[in-house]
């Protein structure tokens, strides 16, 4: 099974955030957590992705509770 793997800068990409707020978000239990190599972070991009279908879903229950 392969995963790709997304750096700081990909991550910022996909989630809108800046890295303080990622990390801000990784402590509060509330982003997906990195894994190390070496002395890099990287995500797993199928996580990232979970991660955002998961705020998308929130947002649609919310309109369709209005």
């Amino acid at each position: 099974m392969s995963h790709k793997l997304l750096d700081l800068n990909e991550t910022k990409q996909a989630s809108g955030f800046s890295r303080p707020h990622i990390y801000k978000l990784i402590s509060l239990g509330q982003f997906p957590k990195p894994i190390a190599l070496g002395r890099r972070s990287f995500w797993i991009e199928a996580e990232i992705n979970q991660w955002i279908k998961e705020r998308i879903d929130e947002r649609n229950s919310r309109l369709a509770a209005e």
